[in-house]
């Protein structure tokens, strides 16, 4: 529910993408009597996405002996900040990285020892090809065998490009990828148990992300039912029974496509392709590839007026959102339901003045 939620907070707004370097200059702890870290790493974590330091041993500082610094070098991810572009406040919206101060046990678990919850849109500027900003933390404890710890780091952004914010191109790469690794670090996603040990980090923005769905109103909520499994089934009065079998009416005419759910029917993306043309012939290209097929039919649905609730990449890794084709789907519905031949006119007419790249098809009039 939050992945569709966050794509229709995207709507009319651009996406600027930077390339994101955190130079870590020290870390620097105080222990308890008689502990002390076997070796430290940091962890910049995203919703289970992670950059981490390779593991580093810990220095006592000189007659200190529950004190001590750890030195590195740099941090590195690119990440895409939203913007309402209409709005007044010309500012990006908050997106929230933490970093996180760990131990790394002699059997390779990583323990979280202090963490710092940081807005990365107050390090990043559009007008500026780079940005450098000094920051100097004092940290959460996250055990209590640390006392004290504090982080001396440097945040240096470069603005690549902007886009609309519904362009998967400018979503970051290591969004869309399961794993990734780069000189002096690691970057991925954050294995089970790794989420376990960092539940309270995921917590505080599951919970900011589900107060915001619950502000989004009752038709949304609706939708959701879905996904909980509380549209009490899919009888035959059901909102979801309704809009398969308006699909199956859309797509009568093509043999290679059978809608019977809401869910592996779609998995191709031809189906979205082909309610499109029926109304719209040429409109969208489809193809062999599931991907290409998703994103086209988005594209197509924009210049349509209607949200792209979809990823492409979801359908290209085989994780198929319920919900985010329901929502698709009855946007669809509401659009071309009653339609008549005004949604052709009205994006024949759109055509020239957009310069769009798709050609639009005689329409067929029965």
């Amino acid at each position: 529910m939050s992945k569709v939620w966050r794509r229709l907070q995207r709507v009319g707004k651009t996406a600027y993408k930077f390339e994101f370097t955190i130079k870590v200059h020290t870390v620097t702890l105080e222990c308890g009597s008689g502990w002390t870290p076997n070796q430290v790493s940091v962890l910049w974590v995203r919703r289970g996405r992670k950059v981490r330091t390779k593991a580093t041993s810990w220095s006592t500082l000189p007659g200190k002996d529950t004190q001590g610094v750890v030195h590195w070098q740099a941090l590195e991810a690119t990440l895409t900040l939203y913007m309402d572009t209409n709005s007044n406040k010309k500012k990006f919206d908050d997106k929230y990285w933490t970093l996180i101060v760990e131990n790394v046990g002699v059997n390779g678990r990583h323990k979280a020892l202090a963490t710092k919850r940081i807005n990365m849109a107050q390090f990043a500027d559009a007008r500026l090809s780079t940005m450098e900003t000094p920051q100097k933390y004092r940290m959460k404890p996250a055990a209590r065998k640390v006392h004290l710890t504090e982080l001396q780091v440097t945040f240096i952004s470069k603005f690549e490009k902007q886009g609309p914010a519904i362009d998967d191109d400018m979503r970051s790469v290591t969004s869309e990828m399961s794993e990734m690794t780069f000189s002096g670090f690691e970057d991925g996603y954050m294995s089970e148990n790794e989420m376990d040990n960092y539940n309270e980090v995921g917590n505080e923005e599951n919970e900011e992300i589900m107060r915001e769905i619950a502000a989004i109103g009752a038709d949304f909520r609706q939708l959701s039912n879905y996904e909980d499994g509380n549209n009490k089934g899919s009888g035959p009065d059901s909102q979801e029974q309704i809009l398969i079998n308006w699909a199956r009416q859309e797509t009568k005419e093509f043999d290679h496509i059978s809608i019977h759910d809401m869910t592996n029917s779609w998995s191709d993306g031809v189906a979205f392709c082909s309610i499109i043309n029926n109304h719209c012939p040429n409109f969208v290209k489809i193809s062999h590839d599931p991907y290409s097929n998703v994103k086209q039919a988005s594209k197509a649905a924009v210049e349509l007026g209607l949200i792209a609730t979809l990823d492409p990449f979801d359908f290209y890794k085989g994780k198929i959102d319920k919900l985010s084709i329901l929502t698709f789907v009855d946007q669809l519905y509401n659009l071309l339901k009653s339609d008549t031949g005004q949604v052709y006119e009205k994006l024949l007419k759109k055509q020239p003045q957009q310069n769009s790249a798709r050609v639009l098809g005689p329409r067929k009039v029965d």
